[in-house]
């Protein structure tokens, strides 16, 4: 290719981009979900099924459509909300992926389908409750509940385990006591999870309630989409005696080892910064990045739910990205180094 005909494929690709980020459809740039309420009435979008995925492609913007997006389509296997039905051949439309909030379907995998109608076509993304089958285990007893014109519970939700502290893979967490307590005394409830990792309490009074786990000692957890979890303590939750209402949850637990402690500033002046670690190759070598904490502003750290193994562990200067003296630190199954201390420079 000649240098001219280079050039010009730079300049039109420049200018399609600009096209885009200043007219284009803002939502494949940025995607935005907005958290739904734990105990919103209208948690499901309008349609929702179990489907195989048979086929996917690419579909250029058009038809009102400014964006480049894909079609998929679907078989259905079981129907809960909306007029499919099992044997039904439907397509949804997504997303690309990255920034326009599209989820990633896989040819001959099974999902549950949590689809919204728009423009006459079914729409889903990482935004609904779209999920693999091995995960909403919560969503599929509820779903079932609904189709079947059951009562429902009034606070439910799964137990997972994740496999790494950023990112990775997730399994169902069976067989752990969950306890749910009035924040103001009196009797508590406790249900064992299930091996899908879900667990339910019905006939709850109004009122707020915290929830504790009895996790094996090398878990802890990690996530709440009740809020954020501080020093592994799930946040409250408010329960309404409306009958119409089930109150869902995700708890995410991960590895309980860690590592804490403070950053040193040999010139006495605290700077902002970062703390990792970094798996190590046999000789020491930094390998891979598992983890990062933002430094807090009174110079502690902690890099939490951390497997067992051999890490690098180092503060970074915002200003610069100047990284002071590494520590290998050496973790055992569910040990909590403390007391540690970096030299940052």
């Amino acid at each position: 290719m000649n240098t001219k005909r280079l050039v010009q494929l730079w300049i039109r690709a420049i200018a399609l981009i600009w096209f885009l980020l200043f007219f284009g459809e803002p939502r494949v740039w940025a995607c935005s979900c907005i958290e739904h309420e734990i105990c919103d009435p209208h948690f499901y979008a309008d349609v929702d099924f179990i489907g195989e995925v048979l086929s996917k492609a690419p579909v250029p913007p058009g038809g009102g459509i400014s964006w480049w997006h894909q079609s998929v389509r679907i078989r259905v296997v079981e129907s809960f909300r909306g007029i499919q039905k099992p044997g039904d051949i439907v397509d949804v439309r997504t997303g690309m992926g990255g920034g326009d909030c599209g989820f990633h379907f896989e040819v001959g995998k099974q999902y549950l389908i949590d689809a919204w109608h728009h423009d006459g076509v079914l729409n889903t993304g990482i935004c609904s409750r779209t999920a693999s089958l091995d995960r909403g285990h919560a969503d599929l007893r509820i779903l079932r509940r609904i189709a079947s014109h059951q009562p429902l519970p009034q606070f439910a939700g799964e137990l997972l385990r994740m496999s790494e502290p950023e990112g990775g893979t997730t399994s169902p967490l069976g067989g752990v006591a969950v306890t749910l307590r009035p924040e103001t005394g009196g009797a508590s409830s406790t249900v064992i999870a299930d091996t899908g990792g879900y667990f339910e309490f019905d006939r709850v009074p109004q009122g707020r309630y915290r929830l504790s786990l009895n996790l094996p000692t090398t878990l802890s957890v990690a996530f709440s989409n009740l809020g954020k979890v501080i020093n592994e303590s799930i946040p409250p939750v408010a329960i309404n005696a409306s009958g119409q209402t089930v109150c869902r949850m995700e708890i995410m637990a991960g590895p309980s080892a860690s590592i804490s402690g403070s950053v040193h500033f040999p010139d006495g002046k605290k700077a902002e910064g970062w703390v990792k670690a970094d798996t190590v190759t046999s000789n020491d070598r930094p390998w891979n990045t598992v983890l990062t904490s933002v430094l807090e502003p009174s110079g502690s750290f902690q890099l939490a739910h951390l497997k067992p193994g051999r890490y690098l562990v180092q503060f970074t200067r915002k200003q610069g990205f100047v990284q002071g003296e590494a520590q290998i630190i050496q973790l055992r199954e569910g040990e909590r180094k403390t007391g540690i201390v970096l030299i940052a420079k």
